[in-house]
This record gives C-alpha cells, structure tokens and sequence, in this order.
C-alpha cells in the first residue's frame, strides 16, 4: 500500500512539473506574439508614414508646376500691359503736340492693330486634375481598408479605462478645434495574463526559474474565431443559406465545359464611359488617360472612373471575358441601370463585382467586400444565369479555368457588364476578348 501511494506521488508530481513547463511555454509564445505584434505595428507605421510623404509630394510637384505655369502667365500678361501703356501714352503724346501727323498714321494704326494678351484660362487646367483624384481616391481606399477590420469591436477588449492606463490610448475624443494626442507607445496589460486564462485557459501563474520549457497543451479557441476566419479570409458564409436558397461556391472549382456556349459579344458605351477614361476605336479597351477627356455631358456619364457596356441582360444565361493584363487597379462585374453615377462598382445594393487593388484580390457588393486567396487574374469570365439569379466569376481560359466567387443576386431591371479602372500611370487599360479566342480584340 506504501509503494502504490509513492508511486501516486511520483504521478502526481511529474503532472505538476508537466504542467509547470506547459505554462512556461506558453509564456514564451505569449511574450513572442507581444512582440510580433509590436513589431507589425511598428513596420504598419513606418508603411503609412512614407505612403504619406509620397502622396503630399505628389500633390505637390502638382502644387509647384501649377505655381510655375501662373508665374509665366502673368509674366506674359504683365509684359504685354506694359507695352500697351507705353504705346498709349506714345499715342497721347502724339495727339497733344502732333495731331495731324496722328491723323496720317491711323491707317496704319488700324492696319497694324492691338495685340490683345493671352488669357490666363482655367486654373484647373494648370496641373493635373486626374493625377490629384486619383491620388486622393487611393489614399481614401487604403483608409477604408484599415477601417474595415474593427478587431477591438468585435473581440473582447479591456475597457476604456484600462485601454487608456494600460496601453496609453485616450477614452475620449479631443475638444473641438484640439489637435489629437499622441499615443504613446503599447505595452502589454498587467492582466493580460488574466484574460488570457479567462478567454483560453492559459494559466496566470509565472513560471518556475529554471526549469526547461515543455511542449504546449492544446488551448481552446474562442466560439466565433475558426468562423470569423473562414469568413474574412476565405469568403465562407458564417451562416446558413436561407431557406429554399442552395448553398453558395466558394472554394475554386472548375468551370463548366460548356461555358461558352453562352458567349456573347458586349462593347463599352461610350455614353457612359468616364471623362478620365478613353476608348478605343471599337469600343472594346477602356484606358487611363494623363488628362480628362472633354466628352459631351449627359446624365448616362459617370463622374467616377467607371464604364457600363452598351448590352444589358434580363434573362437567359449569358457569360462573358475580359483581359486585366494591362490593369494596375481594376473591378469586372455587372451593375443596374439605375446605378448613381457617383458610385463604384460593388459598393452599393445595385452592383456586383470581383476588383484587384492594392496587391489583392476581393468581391464586392453592398459594401462589403470578401478577400479571395489567388494572384492577380489575367482574364476574368464573367458568367451570368438570370434564371437562377447566379453571378460567377472565374479566372483562366479553356479547361484552367478556376471559379473565383459566386452570388446569389437580386435585382428588377436589366443588368449590364461594367468595369471601373484607375491608375496614376496612363495606358493602364481592360480589354474586352472574344471568349472564342485566345488573343485579345483589341
């Protein structure tokens, strides 16, 4: 009996000593992920402050070589008023003390004339207009796509007091007319520990001195996390299709062996197409161009860089390509007629769209956008069931092609193939293919 109780005691302490090491690991990978993520932020900064000193000296090589243009301008002007006075004042002197000779010479004034100065014109005319849009819509992006991961609002977080104590971040905005504060730089919470216990049973206590660290245990995740994952990452729903509806594809999959059979043939609407896009003579490339294009007003027009095609689709099914080879930044989907001029593709209820930007690939609708794993895309497919209210998006031609995304749309009126495109090089260009061939239409 004193044997099996020594034998329980030796058990029992190797559990202890095991667990001990268990907790030592663990605060090994805590302090490495304090780290990591200290080190992300800082690198996310550093990113951010050099997107910022090359967006302030774009905006003002344009604010100088406005200045220059001006300065010449009214060089010109100034110079022109001066010998306009001077042949004034020549003309007074003359009619004071020599008016009969004046008389002889009009003929000759009137033959000779005025040279009237050259107007100053526009002031928008005198920098780049298109390059200071297009600057400020993809610093605008950027701020969104930070915006749109709100991590402290949807996990648990400390509250504003302790967020303020612990890690320095004011709990409450500044007065009106107040610069904001700086933050002074995160550090880890005292009960982080804590809460790590709580949120995944990690245990709180230091560990021993000296003692070699052990493999981790397996700790729980939080319900939602796996989920929330899938979501954001993948573009797996995180709830069930509704009822009656089937479920939604979402991983790559191979495209039907008869998707061409539904080809058809679109071509850009040049009524609708962008004052700072061109295109081409047949209507098939849409191209960045270095200055806005004076086309006619109309109310079809969009303000932002964005193109309907002149084909709409309300039933039957319909599937066509385009080529993003030569895009920098671009979006291919469909959108409704009654979609405002002002908005872009996927980001309201009337369009839909998969766009690669800033080094990614995304679906958009409503707003929302899902992140789709992948490169960037060299010819988009564009396949549309009007009957089953399906929109997929595949990626390749012929037997490689893979689907992006699907959705199940919704919509009243006739649907049309659009694309919006931007870039702050000209040339940057889309291009409608035949589906038939592998070379582009031009």
């Amino acid at each position: 009996m004193i044997r099996d109780i020594g034998r329980d005691i030796t058990s029992r302490e190797e559990l202890v000593a095991s667990r001990q090491n268990a907790h030592r690991e663990i605060q090994i990978l805590l302090r490495n992920s304090q780290r990591n993520v200290s080190r992300d932020f800082l690198e996310m900064r550093h990113y951010l402050e050099r997107q910022e000193g090359g967006a302030l000296w774009r905006i003002r090589q344009e604010q100088d070589a406005a200045q220059r243009e001006m300065q010449d301008s009214v060089a010109t002007v100034t110079a022109e008023i001066s010998q306009l006075r001077e042949r004034k004042a020549h003309l007074e002197e003359k009619l004071q003390y020599d008016w009969l000779d004046l008389l002889k010479s009009e003929g000759t004034v009137c033959e000779s004339g005025t040279q009237h100065p050259c107007p100053l014109g526009d002031p928008q005319h005198l920098f780049d207009c298109n390059r200071i849009v297009e600057t400020t819509q993809v610093i605008s992006e950027m701020k969104l796509s930070l915006l749109a991961h709100p991590l402290l609002e949807e996990a648990p977080c400390p509250p504003p007091k302790l967020m303020e104590e612990e890690f320095g971040v004011p709990s409450e905005e500044p007065a009106a007319g107040q610069p904001p504060m700086p933050v002074s730089p995160a550090r880890a919470p005292q009960n982080l520990l804590q809460l790590m216990e709580e949120e995944f049973g990690v245990p709180s206590e230091e560990p021993a001195a000296g003692q070699p660290p052990m493999p981790v245990s397996p700790a729980r995740a939080p319900q939602n996390l796996l989920q929330s994952v899938m979501e954001e990452e993948f573009g797996v729903p995180s709830e069930e299709p509704a009822a009656g509806q089937p479920p939604m594809p979402v991983s790559p999959a191979r495209a039907p062996q008869n998707l061409l059979q539904w080809a058809r043939k679109v071509w850009f609407d040049p009524q609708t197409v962008s004052s700072r896009l061109s295109l081409s003579s047949n209507n098939k490339t849409v191209t960045v161009t270095a200055a806005n294009q004076h086309y006619p007003e109309g109310p079809l027009r969009f303000k932002v860089s964005q193109v309907l095609c002149a084909q709409s689709f309300s039933s039957g099914c319909c599937y066509w390509q385009v080529c993003a080879r030569q895009g920098a930044s671009w979006g291919i989907g469909v959108a409704c007629a009654e979609i405002e001029r002002t908005h872009r593709l996927g980001r309201n209820h009337l369009s839909w769209c998969v766009e690669w930007a800033k080094g990614g690939l995304s679906a958009w609708h409503s707003d929302q956008g899902i992140g789709l794993p992948g490169a960037k895309p060299q010819l988009v497919g564009v396949f549309l069931d009007c009957e089953a209210k399906l929109l997929s998006f595949y990626s390749g031609t012929g037997d490689s092609q893979v689907l992006l995304h699907s959705y199940r749309i919704r919509f009243s009126s006739r649907l049309f193939p659009a694309v919006w495109l931007f870039g702050l090089s000209r040339g940057t260009s889309l291009t409608i293919t035949d589906p038939t061939s592998r070379e582009p239409d031009g």
